[in-house]
């Protein structure tokens, strides 16, 4: 669960074979196992790795990593699938780890708008197989929510106007059902005290109340629209972890395409060329392109950095001390420019075994 707090103990990975049904790009597969060395170096030698294989080529290349990085073999559990349709690499949005009462961890199994890979409905399952001591799995049809697009520190759990307007949707399907209404409705009264009187604050209520249940912690709905300006703003990105992170429990990051924007702008001619030339040759992109300015072209519309103003807004309103970050997002499935976001990161706060305080963000390249 993307939480601001505590120490990474577990990872689960997904080592897929498809990517929006086509094979997954060797490059894709390399750079993965390239980010799972960094991890397995760099975290705690406590940290344990679970990671699904797709099919025996993936397990063969995972277990030519882990030999390769010489930590102990014990530290990292591989699950084969064996699939025959194929299985994606995007683990984090097929599933929502949790935690119950009693400390155990809950793998919600939601209701996808869309599967990456054919088979990534049966990752959970496999994972609750392989630790049925300490793992958990629970089908919510009711949730239609992808794992990017929540984050949380202590107090609250934010989610994207996208996945609460779908989960709406979601549970107007399952309330034609009258049992089912009957039970939003008791949650309802539960939650609010009172039962429904007015329809309109029920249905903007209840994906809250829903997703609060399972987070246990107050949900906030971020990237709505400012009623007060002309334009329409949305959450700034597909998933809300691209461009929020929280920091603690009392601030957080935003992305800021303009501060992104100013550092290329006051780049030398020289200077341009020397990053664009990196980006393409890290991120395997066409040669010769113009990256930088496809980049700030993309990025620099008046409406689309209203969007992450808007975000940045809500959390101030909301008491949180702010702070802009530069940012700059490429165009989704099209491969053809990078995701330049400090946002994009995992993070641990802890105390070590000597009391220390031990902070660790673990930054995309």
């Amino acid at each position: 669960f993307p939480d601001s707090h505590g120490k990474i103990q577990h990872m689960a990975l997904q080592m897929g074979n498809v990517e929006f049904g086509k094979p997954l790009p060797t490059e894709t597969r390399e750079a993965l196992l390239d980010v799972w060395g960094t991890l397995m170096h760099n975290m705690d030698p406590h940290t344990q790795f679970s990671i699904v294989c797709a099919d025996q080529a993936a397990l063969d290349c995972v277990q030519d990593l882990v030999r390769g990085t010489r930590i102990e073999e014990s530290r990292v559990d591989l699950v084969p699938a064996n699939t025959k349709d194929g299985m994606s690499i995007w683990i984090r949005d097929s599933m929502l780890p949790t935690e119950n009462a009693d400390g155990r961890t809950k793998i919600l199994i939601q209701d996808r708008t869309y599967w990456p890979g054919a088979e990534d409905n049966k990752v959970a399952p496999l994972l609750v197989e392989a630790h049925k001591s300490h793992i958990f799995s629970q089908d919510h049809t009711a949730l239609r929510i992808d794992g990017g697009n929540v984050l949380s520190n202590r107090n609250v759990s934010l989610i994207g106007i996208d996945s609460f307007n779908q989960m709406k949707e979601r549970l107007s399907e399952l309330a034609q059902d009258p049992a089912n209404l009957k039970q939003m409705e008791d949650l309802y009264q539960k939650c609010v005290g009172h039962p429904v009187r007015d329809q309109e604050h029920f249905w903007n209520m209840l994906p809250k109340l829903v997703l609060a249940s399972e987070f246990q912690r107050p949900v906030m709905v971020i990237g709505t629209d400012n009623p007060l300006t002309p334009n329409v703003e949305t959450q700034p990105a597909f998933h809300i972890d691209m461009c929020v992170t929280p920091i603690g429990d009392k601030k957080f990051l935003v992305g800021d395409p303009r501060l992104a924007l100013d550092v290329f702008n006051k780049m030398s001619p020289e200077e341009r060329a020397q990053v664009n030339a990196e980006m393409i040759k890290a991120g395997t992109l066409k040669e010769g392109d113009d990256l930088i300015g496809k980049l700030c072209e993309t990025n620099s519309a008046p409406d689309y950095i209203a969007n992450y103003d808007r975000v940045a807004t809500e959390l101030k309103d909301a008491g949180y001390e702010i702070e802009r970050v530069p940012s700059m997002i490429g165009l989704r499935t099209t491969w053809s420019l990078p995701y330049l976001t400090y946002n994009n990161c995992m993070m641990e706060i802890y105390n070590n075994e000597a009391g220390e305080t031990v902070k660790n963000v673990y930054l995309p390249q």
